[in-house]
């Protein structure tokens, strides 16, 4: 009996030593699950059916004619009114440049869908391999990313100047630029992974959820959004873990820039600048990384103010921004109770996109799999979180951490409820899940503290491996998800 107790003791202790090791290389285990995962999600998903993929595409192959800031082109006039309440805006007549064969393309793959029950057939892709790149321009209804600055779009971009310059077919630079898109996403997390210590764990989980893999694998500028939001805080809690606790020029300059590409496409994230004033920095370079991200935001906001205005929501939705804003400044406080109901159906559907709800959010994952990454997540929260309340200093980081994710999320509801929900609505909407993923790395260090190092403890060693394998599940879903939603349906 104390041979055997000796043997499981030894054994315990040995998977501790291996868990210890494996989170060190965790950056490189993240690789090992992304990359593949990444790869098949690029080939497997239809052209075009991950969430605005289509009006992103025409975004990236805008600017690779050069047009930084979108023009759209209109007489003036507006859809006929269909709706009997004039306060309803109806959108207005005319579009965006983008090459003219990209319409084509467009054409073939949106007739899959996106719908309930989304269909690939050969003859997408046969008629579709043909389409090469031409000089011809045509007009398209894009305003949703027309908006977009062009940071989150460069890769894209790149690959489709690559492919019109060599003849390339419309399909392969598109699964192309979806690939490279995927690939620097992942070596811009995989940097991030090495220098983050304490919420390592935490990152890697997230990192690896179907969600994030899909929008890697886009051309959508999300991924970039979320890899540069990883990055930003990775270089955070790799100086304030540091004993020096020195901001170095380039690591000033990797934050800034994250800050504008992310914030100058969606201004709640600039909610992230403020944690500036809280790092260990003397006030004149706080004041300075703060203006020098503002700056920029501010000036692409001015130069893209005409695309603001532009009216692209359908009238059924009952849009009309100015108005609302107008409703919120009126009764503040009745708006600022909306926050505070609490509506499960609505809170299960954001958790779902957050984890992955693939293709149009009309491909859901099965259930029990949304449980086992809810609790992958715990496992990861469990061994990761530290606190020590003797660190003031560090409380008030983590304090500042936790407030700018707060902040940005009730500027995302508020932004999505003045653009994309009906006037006067009693209700918040419009937000998706995926909206919360940049947000997620600031609760993580909050969370996890500023550390050198986790310790993986006995008691952790079940729960980390679980952490562990989890992705080899969710990667197996992924494709399976995506095989039987496009490819198998009856």
């Amino acid at each position: 009996m104390t041979l055997s107790k000796f043997r499981i003791a030894d054994t315990l202790s040995a998977l501790q030593v291996l868990c210890t090791k494996l989170h060190a290389h965790l950056p490189y285990i993240y690789l090992l699950y992304a990359l593949p995962a990444i790869t098949l999600a690029t080939w497997i998903t239809p052209p075009f059916h991950v969430a605005d993929e289509p009006h992103h595409f025409c975004r990236a192959e805008q600017i690779s004619r050069g047009e930084i800031v979108a023009l759209f082109y209109t007489d003036g006039s507006k859809e006929p009114r269909t709706i009997p309440d004039e306060k309803v805006l109806m959108r207005d007549i005319g579009g965006f440049t983008v090459n003219a064969r990209l319409l084509d393309f467009s054409t073939i793959y949106m007739s899959i869908g996106p719908g309930e029950k989304p269909k690939v057939r050969r003859t997408h892709f046969e008629n579709s391999k043909n389409i090469h790149w031409d000089r011809e321009i045509g007009v398209l209804r894009f305003a949703n990313t027309a908006i977009y600055p062009p940071t989150g779009y460069l890769v894209s971009a790149i690959v489709i100047i690559a492919g019109k310059l060599t003849n390339a077919s419309i399909l392969n630079t598109f699964y192309l630029a979806r690939f490279v898109n995927g690939l620097v996403c992942a070596l811009i997390c995989f940097y991030a992974l090495r220098l983050t210590k304490a919420s390592r764990l935490l990152l890697f989980t997230v990192l690896l959820f179907p969600m994030t893999t899909s929008l890697f694998a886009s051309v959508s500028q999300d991924g970039i959004l979320i890899s540069l939001a990883f990055l930003f805080f990775a270089i955070i809690g790799h100086v304030e873990s540091s004993e020096e606790k020195h901001y170095n020029t380039k690591q000033l300059i990797m934050m800034v820039t994250a800050i504008v590409a992310i914030s100058a496409a969606r201004p709640p994230y600039f909610m992230f600048s403020f944690i500036f004033f809280f790092l260990h920095m003397n006030n004149t370079t706080r004041l300075t990384c703060f203006l020098a991200s503002l700056a920029p935001v501010v000036l692409w906001g001015w130069l893209n103010e005409h695309n603001y205005a532009v009216v692209w929501a359908p009238p059924v939705l009952k849009i009309n921004a100015p108005l609302q804003i107008k409703h919120i400044l009126d009764d503040p406080l009745g708006f600022a109770g909306l926050f505070f109901k609490f509506d499960s159906t609505h809170l299960t559907r954001t958790t779902h996109e957050f984890i992955g709800v693939l293709g149009w959010k009309q491909l859901y994952l099965p259930d029990a799999f949304y449980r086992g990454a809810l609790f992958s997540l715990l496992f990861a929260a469990a061994i990761s979180t530290y606190y020590n309340v003797r660190e003031r200093l560090r409380l008030r980081l983590r304090l500042a951490l936790i407030g700018a994710a707060i902040a940005g999320g009730i500027a995302i509801m508020t932004v999505q409820y003045i653009t994309w929900t009906a006037l006067e609505a009693t209700y918040l909407g419009g937000e998706q899940g995926r909206y919360f993923i940049p947000l997620f790395p600031a609760v993580a260090l909050a969370l996890a503290g500023f550390q050198k190092n986790i310790a993986i403890k006995k008691w952790h060693t079940p729960l980390f491996l679980g952490v562990i394998i989890f992705p080899f599940i969710s990667n197996v879903v992924l494709v399976c998800q995506l095989i039987e939603g496009y490819y198998l349906t009856a």
